[in-house]
């Protein structure tokens, strides 16, 4: 027996060695990376001793796990998962600086989609990413060296009673973790960024994976109160064309007191708005997640309801959801959706369905649009609205998402229309070079988004037919890491107050109209648009739209967070009526939807684009003094490939109506298709029949 003891201590007591060291450093690099340096990791344990025991505990069940995989498996899933964790906090802690506000599970799904993470590591510093490759050279060459000399245990019964232990002590410890009955203080949930600075970042992502909102007490009784069976009649006096244009990061900079331009870079906005109704628009997100905005406008729900960091666009619109295109739909208006980016990007060619839209006219749907540096210019988006209102006989819904003011912006380059200038009034000064830069940059993108707001109105005005557009920002803009340009601009200090909060969630406002509307001053939240809009134009909504508006009747118009009830003028039963509405049809058994005798089904015609390409003719030619083939047709985009035969050409796109294919060898008859193909490679349409050239 005793010398049983001898032979099995030594096995588990080399396990332990090993899981305490790899738990202790892990642990010690994320929190490191994440909250700026080893100093304060240790201000960390003193401040919170029992959330850091308990998660130090977590962190060793799992690293005990991996003793199943012997000692030289071990050593190299450790030093693997290190690495991982350790890019994980890095994420977290430049998207915390940027955006002001933590990871969370969402946003590295969202990795998945091109660009995402890569616009958060376009700002980090050339010295931190170096910094980072070398350290993950350096943990596999220790895993190598160390892994060279260690020899594996045989597996035996008494080699697996620390791995079977940890299981069941990692799965205790991830429960406590998901439920956070832990990581509470009284009883009183707290904020995410204090979790994470309480709880660490890795558990801080834990508590949110999978998280879901409770259903609201009694919720079921109020829907049935509330919403009363009506018919879906739209009978209003007019029809105008409605345009919502959702600009990208549009902000007015001039309300920082402390600062001072050349020029007005929004002369167009400014002008309008003295004549017609126009404000701040209060949106859920900062620096980034345009879809959330979207999300509020369209469905009039609101992410205040939602968990943390959570993309409904991504896991939630899964069926259809009562939104305004469907409300615009019934009421008899053709429904088109614009957006200069590709089709997939959070789920849109899927979730507009969903919405209730006709078309989604993606980036590759448009017909030559112009890239202006990173992203693509706004006329061919205003060129494609107007295009729409003037060869459509139904009154029109637009809804168009622009691109050309996405960030990042250029510490170190100019656009070549750049002519504005920016300083601080103060005497003696100045901003930094990079933050005037910036801030120069971002309002020559302005300069050219008002022009076009402009150019769009006018048109409008000169068609005679009546219109109304609603233009608004998605989210103020990514002025620099950690706030950089608002702070030397004295406007935000990334704290987490009241005013704070205020400013940094409120973009500029208009509703321009053909015919007048009433002019006010406005105060909404994202999620109080669409019913503001149908009462102002006299269209019915849905029972959702219609709660709201009657909160709007009520001078309530707007939903702040639960930490700030007291301040959010829908609060209480409202508050609650709210949030029960909102559970039911993204969670519950959608009675609402029953009660009220609604029709959601999506629409029957609807497709990526406005028509499948089609050739009519195929004809032999030549192009800059090349043999080619000559396409004429229709539907034609300057994403469309040309197909001979099975075989991919190189093509040259002239307008809607023609293409050249480049052929090597002309001689031979060919059978020619056409498809449009994403980023993604899914082909989004083809030509419907083989031709052959003439």
């Amino acid at each position: 027996m005793r010398r049983n003891m001898v032979k099995r201590n030594p096995i588990i007591i080399r396990q332990l060695l090993y899981i305490s060291l790899s738990s202790a450093l892990a642990l010690f690099v994320t929190e490191s990376i994440y909250r700026g340096g080893p100093g304060m990791v240790i201000e960390w344990i003193s401040g919170y001793p029992i959330s850091v025991m308990a998660v130090g505990i977590w962190m060793l069940s799992y690293f005990g796990i991996l003793f199943f995989a012997n000692n030289k498996g071990f050593i190299v899933a450790a030093i693997l998962s290190i690495t991982i964790l350790s890019a994980i906090a890095l994420i977290g802690f430049y998207k915390e600086k940027l955006r002001g506000d933590p990871l969370v599970p969402y946003d590295l799904a969202m990795a998945a989609e091109a660009g995402k993470m890569a616009a958060v590591f376009m700002d980090l510093p050339v010295a931190v990413i170096g910094l980072v490759i070398l350290l993950i050279f350096l943990l596999f060459g220790l895993a190598f060296v160390i892994v060279k000399k260690v020899k594996n245990t045989p597996y035996t019964t008494v080699y697996l009673y620390v791995p079977a232990g940890s299981a069941i002590l990692f799965a205790i410890m991830t429960f406590l973790i998901f439920s956070q009955a832990s990581f509470y203080s009284g009883g009183e949930a707290i904020g995410l960024k204090e979790r994470y600075m309480k709880i660490g970042i890795l558990a801080g992502l834990a508590s949110n994976l999978g998280s879901h909102p409770e259903a609201p007490e009694g919720y079921e009784e109020q829907i049935e109160r509330l919403v009363t069976r009506k018919g879906n009649e739209h009978e209003p006096k007019s029809k105008p064309n409605i345009i919502m244009i959702m600009s990208e990061a549009f902000w007015d900079p001039a309300i920082m007191e402390t600062i001072t331009f050349n020029k007005d870079p929004l002369p167009n906005f400014h002008r309008l708005s003295r004549l017609h109704p126009s404000g701040t628009l209060h949106v859920p997100v900062f620096g980034g997640s345009t879809a959330n905005t979207e999300f509020e406008v369209l469905t009039s729900l609101s992410t205040q309801f939602l968990p943390p960091g959570s993309i409904p666009y991504k896991n939630l619109i899964k069926e259809p959801v009562p939104a305004l295109p469907h409300t615009l739909r019934d009421a008899g208006y053709e429904t088109t959706a614009l957006h200069m980016y590709h089709n997939w990007y959070y789920n849109r060619d899927e979730v507009y369905r969903l919405l209730g839209f006709d078309r989604f006219v993606s980036l590759e749907f448009f017909s030559k649009p112009v890239k202006d540096m990173m992203y693509y210019r706004d006329d061919e988006l205003m060129n494609e609205i107007l295009r729409q209102v003037k060869e459509r006989e139904k009154p029109n819904f637009i809804f168009a998402v622009t691109m050309q003011n996405h960030g990042p912006y250029r510490t170190d380059a100019k656009k070549f229309y750049a002519t504005m200038e920016a300083s601080l009034k103060e005497e003696g000064k100045s901003f930094s070079p990079e933050s005037e830069n910036i801030l120069e940059f971002y309002a020559d993108n302005l300069v050219e988004a008002d022009k076009q707001l402009g150019r769009l109105t006018e048109a409008l005005q000169n068609l005679g037919e009546p219109s109304v557009v609603v233009f608004f920002g998605d989210h103020l803009p990514l002025l620099g890491e950690d706030y950089k340009v608002y702070k030397e601009a004295a406007y935000l200090n990334g704290r987490e107050g009241y005013r704070e909060y205020m400013k940094t969630y409120q973009t500029p406002l208009l509703i321009w109209s053909t015919e007048p509307f009433k002019t006010e001053t406005l105060n909404l939240g994202s999620s109080f648009l669409a019913p503001y809009l149908l009462n102002s134009i006299g269209l019915k909504g849905n029972y959702v739209t219609d709660f709201l508006a009657e909160q709007l009747n009520g001078g309530k118009a707007l939903l702040l967070p639960e930490k700030f009830s007291r301040q959010s003028p829908v609060k209480g039963k409202e508050r609650k009526m709210y949030e029960s509405l909102q559970y039911d049809l993204l969670y519950g058994n959608k009675q609402g939807i029953r009660h009220s005798g609604m029709k959601i089904n999506p629409s029957k015609k609807y497709r990526l684009g406005y028509g499948e390409p089609e050739i009519v003719r195929a004809v032999r030619s030549s192009y800059q003094g090349k043999e080619a083939i000559k396409l004429i047709g229709k539907n034609f985009t300057s994403s469309t490939e040309v197909f001979v035969d099975g075989e991919k050409l190189r093509s040259v796109y002239a307008d809607q109506t023609t293409l050249y294919a480049l052929s090597d060898n002309p001689g031979k008859e060919f059978n020619v298709q056409l498809k449009i193909i994403d980023s993604e490679g899914t082909m989004l349409s083809e030509s419907s029949k083989r031709v052959k050239v003439e």
